[in-house]
Order: C-alpha cells, then structure tokens, then sequence
C-alpha cells in the first residue's frame, strides 16, 4: 500500500465522516455524489467503516441510509473542526 494510497484513504475517510456529520444520514448515491467517486468505490468505504463500527445504517424502502455511530460522533464533530 503506497502512502498516496493511504492519504487518499484518510482523506476521503474525513469527507464521509464531515458530510454524515452535516447531513446526519445520506445513501450511497447521495455520498458518491457529492464526492464525485462510483457508487461501487462508495459502497466498499462504507462497508468498512461500518465492519469498524464508525458508521451504521437504516434501510428505508429500498434506500439504505448511512450514519455515524452516536458513540463516536463527538470524537469526529472535535477531529473535523481541527
């Protein structure tokens, strides 16, 4: 793994982290979106940051919904502003 790679990763880690923060619950269209990014890439960085149990989700319908877990949102709401 190179470390424009992880860069890349930790960067687009925060983007998720700011935008459930702001907008408290979005689906993969509206992330992928937003971040310009293929529904496909979305999915797989919210399927591991839920796996590390930052994010969950509701389904609602057919849409399934993405948030940050109440747990650990006021770590991300202090890290973000920094």
């Amino acid at each position: 793994v190179t470390t424009v790679w992880l860069e890349f990763r930790r960067v687009l880690f925060r983007s998720v982290a700011s935008l459930l923060i702001n907008y408290e619950k979005l689906c993969v269209c509206d992330i992928s979106d937003i971040l310009n990014i293929s529904q496909s890439a979305t999915s797989q960085h919210l399927r591991k940051l839920k796996d590390g149990n930052v994010i969950d989700n509701v389904r609602d319908g057919a849409t399934i919904f993405y948030f940050i877990n109440d747990d650990i949102k006021h770590f991300f709401e202090n890290s973000i502003k920094e």
